[in-house]
């Protein structure tokens, strides 16, 4: 922020709480907000980059298992973002890794999902195209100070963050009760939610 202090999901709460009840915007966050007091409520801070973002959650991603999302992410890559043009390596070596890596994962699922929660948040596949809880709340309230949009307000995006119990965080449903915040087991899916894509440089 301008006096320094770290820009958390805490911080922004905080400088937009006041403005959002004078417009009668309504809430920032909603009042039942999973996660407050957890480190990527109150510690967590978006990483310095430029990042193309998607305004609405990316098509036949919803409804779907965190690794079902990420295949589907994958598809996109390929057929929608890099169509007709070279991939970068970059996000070549990440859907590689992703293939290597998806028995694994899937294997964990049911013997150890808090591995498989970090396997999944750590690939690079993940870190390269999904917010972090930080970030989706930053693009969310951005974009609406600036073009009183609202992005997300009948869906949700699964994100790269986990909380402190190492459920995964999913956020939206940006409606004037605010943001809501879900933590959820790798397995779970929902038509509601899907995956807002941020390609990060």
């Amino acid at each position: 922020t301008d006096d320094g202090t770290a820009l958390t999901i805490e911080n922004m709460h905080s400088i937009l709480a006041d403005e959002f009840e004078k417009e009668a915007y309504g809430s920032v966050l909603s009042r039942n907000f999973f996660g407050v007091g957890d480190d990527f409520f109150s510690k967590e801070t978006s990483t310095p980059s430029w990042a193309l973002v998607s305004k609405e959650v990316i098509p036949f991603s919803r409804g779907k298992s965190y690794l079902r999302q990420i295949e589907q992410v994958v598809g996109y890559l390929k057929n929608a973002v890099f169509k007709d043009v070279v991939m970068p390596h970059e996000y070549q070596d990440a859907i590689v890794d992703f293939e290597q890596k998806k028995s694994k994962i899937q294997a964990l699922m049911d013997i150890n999902w808090r591995k498989a929660c970090k396997m999944l948040t750590e690939l690079s596949i993940t870190t390269l195209t999904r917010h972090s809880p930080c970030e989706c709340i930053y693009d969310i309230l951005m974009y609406f100070i600036n073009n009183k949009e609202r992005l997300l307000e009948e869906t949700r995006t699964w994100t790269s963050g986990c909380d402190s119990g190492d459920f995964l965080v999913n956020l939206g449903w940006f409606d004037t009760r605010g943001v809501d915040c879900f933590g959820w087991l790798p397995e779970e899916k929902d038509i509601s939610v899907g995956v807002s894509f941020s390609r990060k440089q």
